[in-house]
């Protein structure tokens, strides 16, 4: 869990290049409600559904995600934990939560803050925006093949980048976007192809 969520810090320092950018798909707001999904079994519970009601369709909104936790009675990570969430450039806010849905254990995380240099790089015109990254750490129940394949069409385009292995990890992006809004999607699995980890990360203006 401790590498998994070390790489959060390295998600800030990504760099893209623009040809890889296109019109993202508006994504409907809706909060997760307290008996979705509807099952106690672990086969039952889509991540993928779930990563898109906590975090994907509510970002940049933070508040949406702090209010979900605490209606949902979310446990927060302890301050150790939550250090480790935090990038090295300066967070405005880093945030937590162990998140059981059933019989499976989730956790959330939020950090929001300045645009990463690495970022700004690659897009000057989001010098002085905010960068605001959510992820859904996964419980190694997920196959990664039909994760990736979930998160495909919730992104709805092909990946600008996939399986790329780093560090006992493969990374696939997708990537979006527009002149103010700029998004990233990406899926993590390990090397017994079980998913890992699911990320959004959102850069504004």
């Amino acid at each position: 869990m401790k590498k998994l969520i070390t790489t959060l810090g390295l998600l800030l320092s990504l760099s893209f290049f623009t040809s890889v950018i296109a019109d993202t798909t508006a994504v409907e707001d809706k909060p997760l409600p307290p008996n979705v999904p509807n099952s106690t079994k672990p086969d039952d519970v889509n991540a993928v559904f779930v990563f898109n009601r906590v975090c994907y369709g509510q970002m940049p909104n933070v508040d949406n995600v702090m209010t979900m936790a605490d209606e949902l009675g979310w446990s927060p990570l302890f301050p150790e934990e939550l250090a480790q969430l935090s990038p090295t450039t300066k967070a405005d806010k880093v945030v937590g939560w162990d998140t059981p849905i059933g019989e499976r254990a989730f956790r959330v995380t939020v950090v929001q803050g300045p645009v990463a240099s690495a970022l700004i790089d690659t897009f000057p015109d989001f010098k002085d925006g905010t960068s605001t990254s959510c992820s859904l750490i996964l419980d190694g129940r997920d196959e990664g093949q039909k994760l990736l394949e979930e998160l495909g069409k919730l992104a709805g385009k092909e990946a600008a980048s996939k399986e790329v292995l780093k560090d006992e990890v493969y990374t696939t992006t997708w990537a979006g976007g527009n002149a103010d809004i700029k998004v990233f999607l990406i899926g993590k699995t390990d090397k017994s192809k079980k998913g890992t980890l699911i990320n959004v990360v959102m850069l504004n203006k």
